[in-house]
């Protein structure tokens, strides 16, 4: 990893630029890999080694990271594991409130998916997943409420 972010990084600055990391096979195909990593970039869009691993990590199909998880929604399923579960919920969490809100959840699932489900039954799939995880009733998810979900899915896969 290291030889590939060395690579990656021609002006030996210890970052590498946002759109030259999007050009790397794990993320240039992936609809959300935009959105992760705006979450992780510093104020001159470059993102630094340990964030450089730390975001392949989700996205590498081969990674040898422990418990793996399965976020399944229909035609998508993206690899993350607990520890990276914060960076998860920050790409989940649109408006940077600190909260999961169903328009929150849309923005990204829609991202995920495409034309592949109608937004009636995307709204759907997002009222189902905030009704099932939300132990207080706001009608979101925060931090706890989001972990708890993936490690039922986890542990028991998707519903």
């Amino acid at each position: 990893m290291l030889k590939r972010f060395k690579k990656l990084d021609t002006q030996n600055t210890g970052t590498v630029d946002v759109n030259t990391f999007l050009e790397t096979p794990e993320l240039a195909a992936n609809p959300i890999a935009k959105r992760a990593l705006a979450v992780l970039e510093n104020d001159n869009h470059d993102i630094n080694y340990f964030d450089f691993i730390r975001t392949l990590g989700l996205f590498y199909k081969n990674s040898n990271t422990l418990d793996k998880l399965e976020c399944t929604c229909n035609y998508y399923v993206m690899q993350a594991t607990l520890t990276h579960c914060l960076v998860l919920f920050s790409v989940y969490d649109v408006d940077g409130d600190g909260y999961v809100s169903k328009s929150d959840m849309f923005s990204t699932m829609k991202l995920i998916v495409g034309p592949k489900i109608t937004d009636a039954n995307l709204n759907d799939i997002v009222d189902k997943t905030i009704t099932a995880a939300d132990e207080d009733k706001d009608e979101k998810l925060s931090v706890e409420e989001f972990k708890k979900a993936l490690t039922h899915i986890q542990k028991n896969g998707p519903a």
